[in-house]
């Protein structure tokens, strides 16, 4: 509950994060929440009521230099690499640890945003 007048602040993690490099090692992806946007969310608060003060959208590249790495993240985020398993990824794990030993790491592209949006007085 935010009362009238009050000021709701988030950052989030958006549907893209990861996309490129959850499509390199698991067959036919799908992402979770294609469609979990910046765009979405403050229209989504425009419809509650709200009025969006400030946002900000960025697509960081994250870098990894050992395959280790991506198949830790990977675990932790398993919604973003459903059924991903060292066992049923191998030969794409071993095709990206050629790639870090060629050029020095990978990269993953992130999607983040963020918005500031103040809850309206009912009339």
């Amino acid at each position: 509950m935010l009362k009238p007048g009050g000021v709701f602040i988030t950052q989030q993690v958006g549907g893209q994060n990861n996309l490129d490099l959850a499509g390199r090692l698991i067959d036919g992806y799908h992402p979770a929440f294609p469609g979990y946007s910046l765009a979405r969310e403050v229209a989504n608060l425009q419809n509650a009521g709200f009025r969006v003060i400030e946002t900000g959208e960025a697509f960081p590249m994250s870098r990894f230099g050992y395959v280790g790495a991506v198949v830790y993240l990977a675990k932790i985020l398993e919604w973003e690499f459903p059924g991903l398993t060292v066992a049923n990824s191998f030969e794409r794990l071993l095709e990206l640890q050629d790639d870090i030993e060629k050029q020095g790491y990978v990269t993953a592209q992130e999607h983040r945003f963020y918005l500031v949006a103040k809850k309206e007085y009912l009339k």
